[in-house]
């Protein structure tokens, strides 16, 4: 279970989505099969994350909110419990229930604080900043993600911290606040080409175009989203590609340059067709690994009834035995217990009327009072040669 989860690790880390989910799914089985509670909450966040991937909400909602449950509650593996929360707040996020994303942000934030992981604290902050800008709540906003920067900024993990200046520059341009959102995107697409985060960089390009023509630099836009053009061509990024031509025939026909507007909206076309086709090409893949995956879900879910099934008629089956056992017992300490009656009451005899010459006289109460004494011994005498029996019976099964 280990070693299977292990690989779907790998298999996310590597964008292997067909094999993550199949692993992942397998490892579940496997933990669910050996009762293994810590191990279905682990390989249910990745099910979850693969499935998010997908872009099916629902069932990623479903395994992420039960590890979630019972990670919260066991608090073992900090690490993936702060990976946890901070999945079911992104799919909060895209759901658009923001109130429940800003209080699983602030789960993930506790936990990242509790054990130093700064980047989940980082990030958690720059979401949760990112919903109270959803609900319109500016001030709130802008204090998570200046609480995040700085956390940021003072760690090695450089993704997080180009997100978040991305992020912010986002922020600030929506605020009105055009040359410090000018800096973080320019900060970010430094950041991002740096760090070959190509695709990252273009999208800060298609933001400091924006600002700029918001600034009235029509010349900087224009070189900006040129230059933003070229690179995604140099990437065969076409949704960057469609989406750069676009603006930029919206920008030649605000200068009133039909001709170059036109030669951008057919270019705009033509890739947005492109894109289509494969974005159907990749749909019907995704819908080819969903179905597996929920018709190895359906066949885990028979194999884990017929499982139960199996082990209630163990029990059954044991609890049979075990009364057929004891009524075993029962007999042979009864039969065990007459046997000693009736040499009890054959030895009694004797006795008794050795005592009775010694004494001298015949005693009538002493003689019933012995005669009690026999019977009334015989129940002890009987549960305690049913316990021998029944303990002897126990070892012998312990292999003792």
């Amino acid at each position: 279970g280990l070693a299977t989860f292990s690989r779907a690790l790998v298999a996310m880390h590597e964008d292997w989505i067909e094999d993550g989910l199949r692993l992942s799914s397998e490892a579940h089985r496997i933990f669910e099969g050996i009762h293994d509670e810590d191990g279905v909450s682990l390989s249910g966040l990745l099910i979850g994350a693969f499935y998010r991937t997908l872009g099916n909400i629902d069932i990623a909602l479903r395994y992420i909110v039960s590890s979630w449950d019972y990670m919260k509650k066991n608090g073992k593996y900090p690490f993936f419990c702060c990976a946890c929360s901070y999945q079911l707040s992104e799919l909060y996020m895209e759901t658009k229930a923001y109130d429940r994303a800003i209080q699983t942000y602030d789960d993930c934030i506790r936990l990242a604080d509790r054990y130093g992981y700064l980047s989940f604290q980082g990030l958690a902050l720059s979401g949760k900043a990112q919903a109270y800008h959803a609900l319109g709540q500016s001030d709130l906003a802008r204090e998570s993600f200046l609480k995040a920067l700085p956390i940021l900024t003072d760690t090695s993990f450089r993704n997080p911290y180009t997100r978040l200046a991305s992020d912010y520059g986002t922020f600030l341009m929506d605020e009105g606040d055009l040359d410090q959102a000018i800096e973080y995107h320019t900060l970010a697409m430094k950041l991002r080409s740096e760090n070959r985060m190509q695709l990252g960089s273009i999208t800060n390009m298609i933001q400091l175009g924006k600002i700029f023509l918001l600034q009235g630099k029509k010349a900087e836009a224009l070189a900006m989203w040129q230059q933003g053009l070229d690179r995604a061509i140099s990437l065969n990024a076409k949704p960057k590609i469609g989406q750069l031509h676009l603006l930029l025939s919206e920008f030649y026909e605000s200068n009133n340059e039909i001709e170059k507007s036109l030669a951008h909206y057919r270019s705009f076309h033509q890739v947005n067709e492109e894109v289509n086709r494969e974005d159907g090409e990749k749909k019907v893949k995704r819908a080819e690994i969903l179905f597996a995956a929920e018709q190895t879900e359906k066949e885990n879910a028979i194999i884990k009834a017929q499982k139960a099934e199996i082990e209630k008629k163990n029990i059954e089956l044991q609890e049979t035995i075990d009364e057929l056992t004891i009524t075993k017992v029962s007999r042979r300490a009864k039969a065990l217990t007459l046997l000693i009656a009736i040499v009890m009451i054959i030895a009694e005899e004797p006795i008794m009327h050795l005592i009775l010459h010694y004494i001298g006289e015949e005693n009538f109460y002493f003689v019933m009072g012995a005669k009690i004494l026999v019977i009334l011994s015989l129940k002890p005498i009987d549960s305690a040669i049913e316990h021998y029996l029944l303990r002897r019976v126990i070892l012998k099964k312990k292999g003792h």
